[in-house]
């Protein structure tokens, strides 16, 4: 993953750790929640694609589902880190909200990126 961070040396003052430490984490735990959702996406994929053949409309929802997964997946390879857009935060408070293109959540339903 490109350093997100890396500033013309004009602008080095804002890549000091006080001002990014806490933003690279949250990247960090981003990317990680979007390698394990790939992952499972990809293997829910392979499941419904090994699963016997159906007729009629067990076989359209079959494939409605691997469509829908395999959308999401799209998704989620595409924007990568991107898919955090910004952040803010609120006046009174310490902790940043991320702002993100979709709704993202880690394996204990946890927001990620303020994704969620």
């Amino acid at each position: 993953m490109p350093d997100v961070f890396a500033l013309p040396a004009h602008l080095s003052a804002k890549t000091s750790a006080a001002l990014i430490d806490g933003d690279r984490a949250r990247f960090a735990s981003i990317t990680a929640c979007l390698d394990q959702q790939i992952v499972t996406l990809s293997d829910r994929i392979d499941e419904l694609r090994r699963a016997p053949g159906r007729r009629g409309r067990g076989a359209m929802d079959r494939d409605e589902e691997i469509h829908r997964v395999s959308a999401r997946r799209a998704t989620l390879q595409r924007y990568g880190n991107d898919i955090c857009i910004g952040r803010m935060t609120e006046e009174g408070r310490s902790e940043p909200t991320y702002l993100g293109r979709i709704g993202l959540t880690d394996p204990a339903g946890r927001g990620r990126g303020g994704l969620g």
